[in-house]
């Protein structure tokens, strides 16, 4: 069954936010075929909740997750339809990995604010993907990404 979205209206009417603690997404983002972006945080975001909102969400520009410790790569790896993303934060995520990450990057090649912050499973060879992004801000605190050179 083909779902038939409204197109999305002027630009301020348009730059919606919306911010899900639990239940998961999948549960709250019918209906919002032009929202920008996505602030998801807690435990009960999952790889279930990544494939609804790259079904759901098709025009994000901004996905950010925080503290979402159910997370994993192949819950991440749903995101690669979301080639409109320009913002992609992942924090305090611990089931991410340098897998994941490089994949997502190769399919976002607009990305130009990055946040990888306390993600123990970003390493130096998280950095490759990154290369050739069109980057204004990179965040990597709290990795054991260290002295390492991005050309």
């Amino acid at each position: 069954m083909h779902s038939h979205h409204p197109p999305c209206q002027s630009s301020s009417q348009r730059t919606q936010q919306i911010l899900i603690l639990t239940p998961p997404p999948h549960t709250h983002t019918q209906g919002l075929p032009c929202l920008q972006s996505l602030v998801l945080s807690g435990p009960a975001v999952d790889s279930h909740a990544c494939r609804a909102i790259a079904h759901a969400l098709p025009t994000l520009t901004s996905l950010k997750f925080s503290q979402c410790g159910a997370l994993t790569d192949s819950g991440l790896c749903f995101l690669e339809p979301l080639t409109t993303l320009r913002t992609l934060s992942l924090v305090n995520c611990d089931g991410v990995t340098d897998i994941a990450v490089a994949r997502v990057m190769q399919a976002c090649r607009w990305l130009q604010h990055v946040e990888l912050a306390h993600v123990p499973g970003v390493t130096p060879l998280s950095l490759k993907a990154l290369h050739g992004l069109p980057l204004r801000r990179l965040n990597l605190s709290g990795n054991l990404v260290c002295d390492v050179v991005l050309i």
